[in-house]
């Protein structure tokens, strides 16, 4: 084995450490954005049945039937911060005075 080899080997194993951690160090700094998009993709697999049956069922079209749910889960998150919100801030009040 010759001196030239042994060099370029152990170059080689630098590189592809360095290229390791800073892939890591790029996911890291990423996660956000990761754990956005697999949110994405598991929300749009949630809906994706019921989507498929309104398209089925109903012919409403695949787009029509995504808006209508993303209004359903605006109406829910709304309806849940109505009656939530004044209990709230009732007890905040009772609390401070």
């Amino acid at each position: 084995m010759e001196v030239g080899g042994t060099a370029r080997k152990a170059a080689t194993a630098t590189l592809v450490a360095i290229a390791i951690i800073v892939a890591a160090l790029a996911l890291w700094k990423l996660k956000l954005v990761i754990a956005l998009l697999f949110l994405g993709f598991v929300i749009a697999s949630a809906m994706r049945p019921s989507v498929e049956w309104l398209h089925r069922r109903a012919h409403v079209p695949r787009s029509v039937g995504v808006v209508i749910h993303y209004l359903g889960f605006l109406a829910a998150i709304g309806l849940f911060l109505c009656l939530v919100v004044p209990a709230a801030i009732t007890q905040i009040d009772h609390a401070i005075g």
